[in-house]
């Protein structure tokens, strides 16, 4: 227990908790799920040692799926950004090109100039409506069973 699985050779992939009920779509939503939980371990030990991560761009094929997306962001508790160019590779190359022959007077100003954002995903706030609400409902089950804290 408490053992980072990226850590051993021995880890394989689970999914738990699968009975007779469950569609065939949510065995590549857990999958998903798996992957951006994995993410999500990364970015909270990069935060917990000191960086901060107010976004997350998506780049190439992870760009392309609207319900991906979305799920990255819920998941992350993080803004996911889509550039307008798809192909970061090509267009890091662009700019370093584009600097190297003084087009532009450092790579900050390429990146400013050549960067558009195509779209943008919030995380979902409901997902933290029924954190909040569950002091209220037991203060409701409470009054309504004549008994109090």
């Amino acid at each position: 227990m408490g053992v980072n699985p990226a850590l051993s050779n021995r880890s394989r992939c689970s999914i738990i908790g699968l009975n007779i009920n469950h569609k065939k779509n949510d065995i590549p939503r857990a999958v998903l799920e798996g992957i951006i939980f994995e993410s999500k371990l990364v970015t909270d030990i990069l935060e917990k040692t000191g960086v901060r991560i107010k976004e997350v761009r998506a780049t190439e094929g992870c760009a392309k799926s609207i319900k991906w997306l979305q799920l990255k962001a819920n998941i992350l508790n993080k803004k996911i950004v889509i550039l307008k160019v798809k192909d970061c590779g090509l267009m890091g190359a662009i700019i370093i090109a584009s600097t190297g022959i003084n087009r532009y007077g450092s790579i900050e100003e390429a990146i400013s100039d050549s960067v558009e954002i195509e779209n943008v995903f919030l995380p979902e706030i409901y997902k933290n409506i029924y954190p909040a609400l569950l002091p209220i409902y037991e203060d409701t089950y409470y009054q309504d069973h004549g008994e109090y804290n």
